[in-house]
């Protein structure tokens, strides 16, 4: 299993760096919906040829929800699709899921006018309908008050599904986003030859899901779900690829991991039983290291996490000269 997924890995690098893309990577236009499915969406190659390294033809369908009727359902319509096309995807490039999060708040910023109604909006907009229908056509209720009172109560009926229907669209909305980037983040791949690189761009996608946070497109638990799914991906590129990882990379990953104050790691869990995200990573790079250094499975972690980065490496060192 660990060969496998090392060579599965290693395939996944030699793709990213390969210029597979003949499709473009752009839509006509988002009217253009059928020559786009047909000549692009559609494809065989679509999937991991543009979707795995470039999220733009998402991001142009998303910005043209606003020039729609019903902009969440549209937003949620094409999400949903690009969703299901993801699954289709063996890894993407974590540069573009980087990318991606950068691009959303501008894409949704469109929608925020078509925002959630408050109940005191909806108390006003039900209080306008009816001083507004009431002063135009006060004669026609003197003379028919039933008739007028069935005809006043279906527009408050009308207007009160469509707030219900509007409301429903966006929530459905938020929580396909989630489940996207979930998807995402489930999929991501880095290259051991980016070493430390690969650690800062794991703390640029979590600054950048901090930033829908803010947006309020995804509250504070969905971004702890968000944490994690990233923060697990990128131990098990840790485990993977553990032989290929330098010294260097250890030592300041593990001393970043046990004192940098990233959201990633301090996001509080739901419940204090469980296991922090920081002592996650940090036991991960310990493992690996150990796998790494030939230390014996006994050694006790507990003890190697109280020494820093370079009582570490030192400390591997005179193991593996002992054992040889």
């Amino acid at each position: 299993m660990q060969i496998y997924s090392r060579v599965y890995f290693l395939t996944v690098i030699l793709v990213n760096t390969t210029n597979m893309c003949g499709l473009s990577s752009r839509i006509p236009a988002p009217l253009q919906f059928k020559t786009f499915c047909t000549t692009q969406f559609n494809m065989p190659s679509y999937a991991r040829a543009v979707l795995a390294h470039n999220f733009d033809d998402l991001i142009q369908f998303l910005e043209h929800a606003s020039n729609t009727s019903d902009p969440y359902l549209y937003a949620h319509s094409a999400l949903r699709m690009f969703s299901n096309k993801l699954k289709e995807c063996p890894w993407i490039n974590p540069s573009a899921f980087s990318t991606l999060l950068m691009q959303l708040p501008n894409a949704l910023c469109q929608l925020e006018g078509y925002s959630e109604q408050t109940e005191a909006d909806r108390i006003q907009e039900t209080y306008d309908l009816l001083y507004q229908t009431l002063s135009l056509r006060f004669d026609t209720f003197k003379k028919a008050p039933r008739t007028f009172l069935r005809e006043l109560s279906s527009q408050v009926t009308r207007s009160y599904t469509l707030f219900v229907t509007k409301k429903d669209n966006q929530l459905a909305f938020k929580s396909t986003l989630v489940r996207f980037l979930e998807l995402a983040a489930n999929k991501l791949v880095w290259s051991p030859e980016d070493a430390l690189s690969t650690w800062q761009n794991v703390i640029t996608i979590s600054d950048r899901i901090e930033s829908l946070k803010n947006k309020l497109w995804i509250d504070e638990q969905e971004v702890n779900d968000l944490y994690h799914s990233l923060l697990a991906r990128y131990c098990y590129f840790i485990d993977i690829w553990h032989m290929d990882l330098s010294e260097e990379f250890y030592e300041q990953l593990i001393h970043t991991a046990q004192a940098g104050n990233f959201a990633l790691l301090t996001c509080q869990e739901d419940e204090e039983l469980i296991q922090t995200k920081r002592d996650m990573l940090v036991q991960t790079l310990l493992r690996a290291y150990s796998r790494k250094k030939s230390i014996p499975d006994t050694e006790s972690l507990e003890n190697i996490i109280e020494m820093d980065q370079l009582t570490v490496v030192k400390a591997c060192d005179e193991q593996t000269t002992i054992t040889s």
